[in-house]
């Protein structure tokens, strides 16, 4: 009896040390993953463009690092984040998307998975779910002018034109000097006149 309390212990230890060498792992992994993401372009710098061959080379360094957090911890929100940010980066938005649901599912208020949705909602073409996204996020946070002008720009996907003239036009007007929303209205503007055709996707 006493040799099987020593092997409970020990059982127990083990899978304690378990856990703490798991926890440790993780940070690191998560370190030295956020590190590289950092090192990639951003969206806005990148356009159209695809990652370049030293960004590439950092993308996939950090997707391994991200899917070893992920077998580690797979319901960590920032853990999801990061692997759907780096699909974004190798243009595979279903699979971001999916990435950026999964942590949405336990954290429906999070903002900045909803604002990165939404982006590969669009660039999809899923409209309605771009604009439910889109107007969940004004929502929680009416002052932003940048997520009012993602908004109008998932109504103008589902052929809302004069809806999504008025919600680029509240949203230019919460700062005219930035840029972001400006061009938003003038686009949405020029859809609305006939001058350009209502976009299928981003």
């Amino acid at each position: 009896m006493f040799w099987s309390f020593l092997l409970a212990i020990s059982s127990e230890f083990d899978v304690s040390v378990g856990r703490m060498s798991d926890k440790s792992d993780y940070a690191e992994f998560f370190r030295r993953g956020w590190e590289l993401i950092r090192k990639l372009p951003s969206a806005e710098q990148r356009g159209d463009k695809p990652l370049g061959w030293f960004a590439k080379r950092h993308a996939k360094a950090a997707k391994e690092l991200f899917d070893k957090c992920y077998a580690i911890e797979p319901g960590d929100s920032a853990c999801l984040w990061a692997l759907g940010k780096l699909e974004q980066a190798f243009g595979e938005h279903e699979k971001a998307l999916a990435w950026f649901e999964q942590a949405l599912a336990e954290q429906h208020d999070n903002l900045e998975l909803i604002r990165e949705a939404s982006y590969s909602a669009m660039v999809l073409g899923k409209g309605k779910q771009a604009e439910e996204l889109c107007r969940t996020a004004v929502d929680l946070s009416p002052k932003d002018q940048d997520l009012m002008a993602n908004y109008a720009l998932a109504l103008l996907l589902n052929r809302e034109g004069k809806r999504a003239l008025g919600v680029a036009t509240n949203a230019f007007r919460l700062n005219p000097e930035e840029g972001f929303s400006r061009d938003v209205l003038g686009y949405v503007k020029k859809v609305v006149d006939g001058k350009e055709d209502y976009p299928e996707h981003l």
